[in-house]
């Protein structure tokens, strides 16, 4: 696994979590093929013109006319809508929509963007456990995604889809930017969900192996998982069950006719 990548949930989530940002930065041990140091090729697929999930209620125009006049104005959304320092402790506060949406477009991929985080590395070094013939993820590394868990568990889901739909405009601006043009921002934010929602639950602790410099999980249906499967499984049984439920309610709250 490639360095620690932890900006998962909280960028799905972190959309539906402040749709906000969601994180999986790095840490000093990382994980092979989790993250890449630049965005990966957009995929045909996700270029298509046909709209599978077009958002109820989204605001046509923005109040900031261009995505790179929003971050104050984002910044200020967002403090409202968790009133938590948790918040200013892990939000990377500049070009905050294109890191949100950079994040969501690549974690069904095999590689994240490190450049394009929207949250700040988790505290500490990837922890692991075991003897040096049998590691494990370690319970201790679990601990270093406390505030972004925090984050997504005091989230009220029905507020942030209202967020959401209200600067929707600068989320889809954003996307086309990103190199789909004919692209709709919300059918890939779907897509992102329901791959997180595909990501097993495995027995803990989750084996280990290090064929070289980097970790890898031992299990090979656990190392062939998407970015953002393997950040989710990197984050313990725990938070990623509470993840996956509140994306649920965010998935339903983005694809039901208001």
């Amino acid at each position: 696994m490639s360095k620690p990548t932890k900006w998962l949930v909280l960028s799905a989530c972190s959309i539906a979590i402040a749709a906000a940002a969601w994180y999986f930065v790095q840490a000093q041990r990382p994980i092979k093929s989790a993250v890449d140091v630049a965005a990966p090729e957009p995929a045909a697929s996700a270029s298509t013109s046909a709209v599978q999930h077009p958002l109820s209620g989204a605001v046509e125009s923005a109040p900031v006319a261009d995505v790179d006049d929003s971050d104050e104005t984002i910044k200020s959304s967002l403090q409202q809508l968790f009133d938590t320092a948790d918040l200013a402790e892990v939000l990377i506060p500049t070009q905050i929509i294109r890191h949100i949406v950079a994040t969501v477009d690549n974690l069904p991929r095999a590689k994240l963007a490190i450049p394009l985080r929207p949250l700040h590395a988790p505290p500490g070094q990837f922890v692991v456990a075991g003897t040096a013939d049998d590691r494990v993820i370690a319970d201790d590394n679990y601990v270093r995604y406390a505030r972004v868990v925090n984050l997504v568990r005091i989230a009220d889901i029905a507020h942030v889809a209202d967020w959401y739909r209200r600067h929707y405009a600068l989320f889809q601006q954003a996307y086309q930017g990103l190199g789909y043009p004919q692209g709709y921002f919300n059918d890939r934010l779907v897509q992102t969900i329901d791959d997180l929602l595909a990501t097993p639950e495995p027995t803990v602790p989750i084996h280990l192996i290090q064929p070289k410099v980097f970790y890898e999980f031992a299990d090979p249906d656990l190392e062939s998982r998407s970015a953002g499967q393997k950040a989710l499984l990197r984050m313990g049984p725990y938070s990623a069950k509470l993840i996956k439920e509140k994306l649920r309610e965010l998935r339903a709250a983005i694809t039901k006719p208001l």
